[in-house]
């Protein structure tokens, strides 16, 4: 008690019992506080009232903590005797090393209840986790606070930034109550929570270095690291079980102190687990699920079967002495069984011929940059090596890397290295990791072959009426717009709006605004390939032999659509692609009229997981692919002022790899009322 309580308040605390003393110490843990503890009693009461307000927010975190919360009550009240006044003065120089405490010791809480609610959510994970209250969400609510009160924001603006953090926390209390419930034990939801942090913190942004794969300082050399990877298999040879223990903590792509707490475990059916070594089959598996949550779930029979468990493989030399270290031992239950001596990530590795800074952390930090050189794809390197900092979080909602290429990336990986060739496996299923709604190759081909016999069933003909144009029309216009979804890349949206003014078939390339982020806003270059450019041709001749035909049928009742005809064909900034009304009037083309049929259980973004996933594997690099979707990615695109890379080469490679994915699809560009043009 001494180390957390003050000598000024421990008379009062001698009374306590030591249910209310833990409950105190507790919350000491979860807030870090100074050594004198100031504003001890606002801080009670401003926890009480954050936790109290979470609970009501989240009730699914109510039983867990009404126990915690009526001890926090029976000490404050204790403490009658203090008067409830604030800590600025006391705090001042604390602020930084003592975020949390400083939010809640220096006045009541704002009366914000998004803020509230934050605030308790926080409090919430901190004592699930045995952690400290995350610095970064204390001082973002402090500053909202600050700038409050300076004027800098507004009421309105605070209240939608609340609003905002709120919904985060709401989030990340919810997975982590999901992820406490499967948990067998506490340890295990101890690993389980931390793995999933280390990876979401690889995903972020902000990486642009790590992602560059250049060679950083906190990495070793690619000559230190084959050096250090020899000679600790010389070591792992003579039967070093620390050697072993490091070799296989880099193969995990965890940092040491997680790595040593992954469990052994047979076979892939350990929900309650979400990392965990086979020891005898010589696999690693991590279950991404609640790392990349946010990921699409609606998936179909008729989508790629695809799962977010990741299974790996040990270098065969060092599963084969797993193998025996286990069968030896059977009461080997984690990695840190193998280790003899105490190492931690700063412990240096003090091998001959490498050099004297390589530590454990940079060993295991150089897995990244290896993979990429080994296997010159970023997605296959992230997924092997746990290395999400090589590409961008928005990337992993379309990929969907095979599992036999992820198993050859790391056969690459380890023989680049010198760990040797990986173990090798019978089969692959699930086929796929990663997004879990890109559609099947057989699923687009009978989408684009039921659409393409819809519109040869309702050929106008030669004795056509209105009421013939408009259905062939309408079944031209679904094709095209499907085309166009497909190739383009086309976002999830209910109007279907390609200008007509940047899909002209004279442009050099394609623009779509459909989504202002990033540098650019979102308005980055896309390539018009050559079947492409052949649709949006036969699209123009389909206009011009339209308008002929309202011509012909009566000019005076068509006007209207007769003007918008030419608008399109003029490269206007109005709608490329358009339906038609029963009486000829133009409308807005809409998912709902693509997105029937065969296609009504397609995701309506599908091009952005169909073409990304295949032309990769045609050898298009995966940086193109990133831009193609429109992903401004940190230190690679294309289009950043520092890239080496030039625009038109990449539009160039880009629509020559669609143009391929479209043939070996056999998807074509069709015409429609004329065939002028193609």
């Amino acid at each position: 008690m001494s180390a957390v309580l003050s000598q000024s308040i421990q008379p009062m605390h001698a009374r306590l019992s030591d249910r209310f003393a833990a409950a105190l110490i507790t919350l000491t843990a979860a807030v870090p506080c100074p050594p004198t503890q100031p504003g001890i009693k606002m801080v009670m009461t401003n926890a009480l009232s954050a936790l109290r307000a979470a609970m009501v927010a989240l009730p699914t975190v109510g039983d867990v903590f009404v126990p915690f919360c009526k001890d926090i009550e029976t000490v404050c009240n204790d403490f009658a005797g203090l008067d409830l006044v604030g800590a600025q003065h006391q705090m001042l120089g604390l602020h930084v090393q003592y975020p949390a405490w400083s939010l809640l010791a220096c006045t009541p809480l704002a009366d914000n209840r998004d803020l509230q609610v934050a605030i308790g959510l926080s409090l919430c994970t901190a004592l699930m986790l045995g952690k400290p209250i995350s610095k970064k969400t204390a001082n973002e609510i402090r500053s909202l606070q600050s700038k409050l009160a300076d004027g800098v924001i507004s009421q309105t603006l605070l209240n939608a930034a609340a609003e905002k953090l709120k919904q985060r926390q709401v989030t990340k209390t919810i997975n982590l109550v999901k992820l406490q419930s499967s948990a067998s034990d506490r340890s295990i939801f101890s690993l389980n929570a931390v793995v999933i942090a280390t990876i979401q913190a690889s995903l972020s942004s902000l990486r642009t270095v790590e992602r560059q794969a250049a060679g950083r300082d906190n990495e070793l050399s690619i000559q230190d690291l084959r050096t250090a990877a020899a000679q600790l298999l010389v070591r792992v040879d003579h039967g070093d079980g620390d050697a072993l223990a490091l070799c296989i903590a880099y193969c995990i792509g965890l940092p040491w102190d997680i790595s040593v707490q992954v469990p052994f475990a047979r076979g892939p059916g350990h929900d309650s687990m979400v990392a965990w070594i086979d020891p005898v089959a010589g696999f690693i598996y991590v279950n991404l699920t609640h790392a990349l949550g946010d990921l699409s779930t609606a998936a179909t029979a008729q989508h790629v079967n695809s799962t977010l468990l990741l299974r790996r493989p040990l270098p065969i030399l060092l599963a084969n002495s797993l193998y025996e270290a286990y069968v030896s031992n059977g009461g080997l239950q984690r990695l840190s069984a193998l280790t003899i001596q105490a190492v931690s990530n700063r412990a240096k590795l003090k091998l001959p011929e490498v050099h004297h800074s390589a530590s454990v952390a940079r060993f295991i930090a150089s897995r990244g940059t290896a993979a990429l050189n080994a296997t010159e794809r970023r997605d296959l390197a992230a997924f092997a090596t746990l290395s999400f900092q090589l590409v961008s979080k928005s990337d992993l909602h379309y990929i969907t890397p095979s599992e036999q290429d992820i198993w050859s990336a790391c056969d690459k990986h380890y023989q680049h290295v010198g760990f040797g060739e990986a173990v090798p496996t019978t089969g692959y299923a699930p086929t796929h990791v990663g997004s879990r709604v890109t559609p099947s190759s057989a699923w687009i081909q009978s989408i684009f072959d039921e659409a393409a016999n819809d519109l040869e069933s309702k050929k106008a003909g030669k004795k056509y009426t209105l009421k013939s144009v408009v259905s062939h029309h309408n079944a031209y216009a679904r094709y095209v717009g499907l085309f166009f979804q497909l190739v383009v890349g086309g976002r999830n949206r209910k109007k279907i709006n390609f200008s007509a003014q940047a899909w002209h078939p004279s442009a050099a390339f394609g623009l779509i605004a459909d989504k202002p982020l990033g540098p650019t806003r979102g308005v980055t270059p896309i390539p018009i390939s050559t079947l492409l450019r052949r649709q949006i041709r036969l699209w123009h001749a389909h206009v011009q032999a339209l308008k002929r035909r309202f011509d012909r049928l009566d000019r005076s009742m068509h006007q209207k659509s007769i003007d918008y005809l030419q608008q399109v064909l003029d490269g206007e900034q109005v709608p490329m692609l358009f339906l038609l009304g029963t009486n000829g009037a133009i409308k807005l083309l809409t998912a709902d009229h693509l997105f029937q049929g065969a296609a009504s259980g397609l995701n309506h973004d599908f091009g952005r997981h169909f073409i990304g996933d295949h032309a990769t594997q045609l050898g298009l690099p995966f940086e193109d692919i990133q831009d193609w979707l429109r992903h401004h990615t940190n230190g690679v695109s294309h289009h950043e002022s520092t890239s080496e890379h030039v625009i038109y080469v990449y539009l160039t490679r880009t629509a020559r790899a669609i143009d391929d994915v479209l043939v070996n699809t056999d998807i074509k560009a069709l015409s429609g009322l004329s065939k002028e043009g193609a």
